[in-house]
């Protein structure tokens, strides 16, 4: 009877402690991802600042130029201009890199979705330029991105300019962060079983020897009135 209510007890000490732990962990975890996710959109939003402003003081854009910020911030860049693709985008829409021109085709197609632009002061400006920085996930890779779209108008010619950073480095990160949290409370539980068993054990040990006890007790009385009566 004790060892039933022993086990029982341990179960319930473990399973309400248990549940107490794994949901203050998805809360700090919700907490975590969203500041990184948070942190890594900002971090995205101050570099197309700084690439709008280097836009914006150049008065050619080479091919050079585009592949050192692509090595550099690991990024996607297509750039049209009066809707016509660079040199730059034609030679890298490649049948081997077909995916590359679908990709940024999808974040051109998420940002009409996505963002609601009113652009028509700017435009009519004899020069302006602005940005919009949107979160999406490719159809065909099923991969998640940081998209912008960064447009410049100088008189009659306007300039697009597709940036795409691809967010598989943060997600290895978060889904790291996961396992070595499951990982962890795995262990606090493992560790809270054995000791729920030391504790509760500690706990009835008085109850155990009371009992046993009464039934020394009943045993002899029991045998102390059996003799006169035999």
């Amino acid at each position: 009877m004790f060892r039933k209510v022993h086990i029982r007890l341990t179960l319930l000490c473990t399973g309400i402690t248990a549940v107490i732990m794994i949901i203050m962990s998805l809360c700090y975890l919700y907490v975590s991802e969203t500041g990184l996710y948070r942190n890594q959109f900002q971090s995205f939003q101050n570099d197309i600042n700084t690439i709008t402003t280097n836009l914006e003081q150049q008065s050619v854009i080479s091919m050079e130029w585009l592949s050192k910020m692509e090595a550099q911030g690991n990024y996607l860049f297509y750039v049209l201009d009066g809707g016509v693709p660079f040199l730059y985008n034609q030679l890298n829409d490649t049948p081997e890199n077909s995916s590359r021109s679908h990709l940024l085709e999808e974040c051109r197609n998420a940002y009409e979705r996505i963002i609601e632009v009113d652009a028509s002061s700017e435009r009519n400006s004899s020069y302006a330029s602005f940005h919009s920085e949107f979160r999406f996930v490719s159809q065909s890779t099923g991969v998640e991105y940081f998209g912008s779209v960064i447009n410049m108008g100088q008189n009659a010619s306007s300039l697009e300019i597709i940036v795409l950073s691809s967010l598989q480095t943060l997600e290895k990160q978060i889904l790291e962060q996961r396992f070595h949290f499951i990982l962890i409370d795995l262990a606090a539980i493992l560790a809270l079983t054995v000791f729920s068993w030391l504790f509760t054990g500690l706990l009835l040990k008085p109850i155990m020897e009371n009992h046993q006890k009464q039934v020394q007790f009943v045993a002899s009385a029991s045998h102390e009135l059996r003799t006169p009566l035999a």
